[in-house]
């Protein structure tokens, strides 16, 4: 092929690739503006610890009830570190809206949880 229609396709691929990094760093700023990150290791009866985030809105209260949502997974609960959030929280954006308390754990033996997975 020649290099006048190579081109055309290539700034098209990068420019798509550029509007989908801006959509996606807004998206983590909304959720860094109305969220708090907590990351716990949690012990389970035979000692092993099972990593685990809890994502709080800011406008908790310990007067009001809040609704929480888990998801235990083998895929990885990313991204790892208190200051690295997800992009959306939960599996819509409404839930999201409304405040939900989103917590997301990596099962036995999997990413940052200790242990063996099954075999």
């Amino acid at each position: 092929m020649n290099y006048l229609f190579w081109r055309p396709v290539s700034f098209t691929a990068g420019f798509m690739l550029f509007l989908l990094l801006i959509i996606l760093g807004s998206a983590v700023g909304q959720v860094r503006e109305r969220y708090q990150k907590f990351e716990y290791q949690l012990p389970m009866r035979d000692g092993v610890t099972l990593y685990t985030a809890v994502y709080v809105p800011l406008d908790a209260s310990v007067l009001k009830p809040y609704p929480f949502l888990m998801q235990r997974t083998c895929f990885g609960s990313m991204p790892y570190g208190i200051d690295q959030y997800k992009a959306t929280l939960g599996p819509s954006p409404t839930l999201q809206a409304d405040g939900y308390i989103f917590v997301y754990q990596d099962v036995r033996g999997r990413w940052a949880s200790g242990g063996a997975g099954p075999i």
